[in-house]
């Protein structure tokens, strides 16, 4: 698994976990440092990625992450 998950690139990592990687969740996953989030939180933000409305454009152009204000707006949605 190890070897899997630092060779592999970071689009098909993402695929594997989630189905898909939407566009920005690269992007997005970087603006949020060095500290692991929820589960909850990676699958609100998959889902949001996803949906392609004015929300998901919210995030795309946030300069910063707030990991709250993403499970409590997304969560709700999902």
């Amino acid at each position: 698994m190890r070897n899997w998950l630092t060779k592999s690139r970071r689009k098909e990592v993402l695929r594997v976990a989630f189905g898909t990687c939407p566009p920005g969740m690269i992007r997005l996953l970087s603006k949020l440092g060095p500290c692991a989030e929820t589960p909850e939180f990676y699958n609100a933000v998959h889902a949001a990625l996803s949906r392609g409305d004015t929300l998901t454009q919210t995030l795309h152009h946030a300069k910063k992450i707030d990991a709250r204000a993403v499970l409590l707006i997304y969560g709700s949605i999902n």
